[in-house]
């Protein structure tokens, strides 16, 4: 029997918007779909400043996801498969993209943060802004898929980063079960005695969490 439909990018980042968007702990800042008519950030009730706004053929994230209690921002980039990413144990050119994508709103949310931290956060203006990154994409039923391998690149490609916060990383892996319903596995690292994601509490429930071993870091 064929299946139903096809798991592609733009279905698996609207299932994980979804899934935050249903957490009272999490905003969805932004987000990217095709043809889309997002073009403005919105982080709480700070609705001014021209950094919250996209020039047109601007690099965009996919995603940006903000944890008010944790004063944490989450940038996702998302692509239709894994080997999009990684391709025979080695970062492909979309994945260095997608890093300078990291860096460069990384920039970006700093200076949000710096034009209206009592806007943004409220009485708890005194935290200090933290980031993380991450990487989204489908699995069809039956893949297998080395995402420790992934989270592994990643941070090699960032011992060199003077902003150490692009090393905080979780990827969220899209699967389709046999009966063709989605599920959202977030994939922590933990290499020697830390994590790329200290705050996996904080994710919504509705996903399933998992910390794996990886070397390097």
């Amino acid at each position: 029997m064929a299946a139903p439909y096809t798991l592609t990018e733009e279905i698996a980042r609207y299932h994980v918007e979804v899934i935050f968007q249903a957490d009272k702990g999490w905003q969805v800042c932004f987000s990217n779909p095709t043809a889309g008519p997002w073009k403005l950030i919105r982080i709480g009730g700070y609705s001014g400043g021209k950094e919250l706004r996209y020039i047109k053929e601007e690099e965009r994230p996919d995603l940006i996801l903000f944890c008010k209690r944790q004063a944490l921002f989450l940038i996702i980039e998302a692509k239709d498969s894994l080997t999009k990413f990684i391709s025979r144990g080695h970062a492909t050119q979309a994945m260095r993209k997608s890093i300078d994508v990291f860096e460069k709103e990384t920039k970006r949310i700093d200076r949000i943060v710096m034009a209206a931290k009592a806007q943004i956060f409220g009485n708890n203006a005194h935290v200090e802004h933290k980031i993380s990154v991450g990487y989204l994409f489908p699995v069809g039923y039956g893949n297998a898929d080395p995402l420790g391998e992934l989270v592994q690149l990643h941070l090699e490609h960032q011992l060199n980063t003077r902003d150490t916060r692009l090393r905080n990383c979780v990827v969220f892996a899209v699967r389709q079960d046999s009966s063709y319903g989605l599920h959202t596995e977030a994939v922590v690292a933990e290499y020697g005695n830390q994590t790329t994601f200290p705050w996996v509490e904080c994710l919504p429930q509705q996903l399933q969490r998992n910390v794996r071993w990886v070397k390097g870091g």
